[in-house]
């Protein structure tokens, strides 16, 4: 899948369960089953000393990364009005941010818990 030219969250959902790394295919395309095979090897092939020591250091920044995210949403809760936590989420869910598309995704599955966030989480609205 070529990610200049197609919008990857469009055609692919990215979830953090549990310590492990799902993508899965939204749409039926043989490009973005492809792309998220790769993304899963990237997360999960374990087959040499490298490959098991760089899955291992993205997964856990991969977590750290949801946990800043699931710590600023419990502020979010404790304290809806707060300026200074929905900029800090703003920034966490904006394209540029590291596994962007896992945290988006968190929030568009929990949209009922989050609406004031779901802005941030289109495909073509970052620049809100």
């Amino acid at each position: 899948m070529d990610c200049c030219r197609q919008e990857p969250e469009e055609f692919l959902s990215f979830r953090l369960e549990q310590g492990i790394v799902e993508v899965s295919t939204k749409k039926e395309d043989s490009k973005a089953e492809l792309t998220a095979q790769s993304i899963l090897e990237v997360f999960n092939l374990k087959n040499t000393g490298i490959r098991i020591y760089a899955s291992d250091l993205r997964l856990q920044e991969l977590n750290k990364e949801m946990k800043k995210l699931y710590n600023n949403l419990e502020k979010l809760k404790k304290n809806s009005e707060s300026a200074a936590i929905k900029g800090i989420l703003r920034a966490m869910l904006r394209r540029e941010s590291k596994f962007a598309a896992f945290k988006r995704e968190y929030i568009r599955e929990n949209a009922q818990y989050y609406p004031q966030l779901i802005k941030y989480c289109d495909f073509n609205l970052d620049e809100i």
